[in-house]
């Protein structure tokens, strides 16, 4: 059942996957349980999720990072929750500058999500962002230098 739990948990929102789920459930003769389990884990998916991305619009990036830090480990295969945890990441290294550990969280974030389903137009547009930050560091950082 936790196996079962953990697997809507990060797949929430494809509902072939949860259709699958439910098909076990059936089979066991606990289709109640089953509809209980998913309808509970699709919530909890979701509102791990809500809590980040309400955090980063009201703008506290240092509390929206430590909670989809939190999602991540929670849900380490969803992919929605790897994307949203970089564009908060990338958000928060826009701000306050290219910090490594962020740096290299956000790219490992971004290279799961698209692992787990590549060709995201989300993941280009991301993995741009970063090379873009990193460009513009480069060059501050030799402007900086010459002076």
């Amino acid at each position: 059942v936790e196996l079962l739990r953990s697997v809507i948990k990060n797949n929430h929102d494809k509902d072939a996957v949860v259709e699958q789920v439910m098909q076990i459930f059936d089979k066991a003769r606990l289709g109640e349980l089953g509809e209980e389990i998913v309808q509970t884990a699709r919530k909890e998916a979701i509102s791990i999720m809500d809590q980040g991305m309400q955090l980063w619009k009201e703008g506290k990036l240092d509390d929206a990072v430590t909670w989809m830090r939190k999602a991540r480990i929670s849900l380490p295969s969803n992919v929605r929750v790897l994307f949203n945890c970089a564009q908060i990441y990338i958000s928060k290294l826009q701000k306050d500058g290219i910090n490594a550990d962020l740096f290299n969280e956000t790219r490992e974030a971004l290279l799961q999500a698209n692992k787990l389903a590549p060709n995201q137009k989300r993941f280009a547009q991301m993995m741009e962002t970063l090379s873009t930050m990193v460009q513009k560091e480069d060059e501050t950082g030799k402007e900086n230098q010459a002076e």
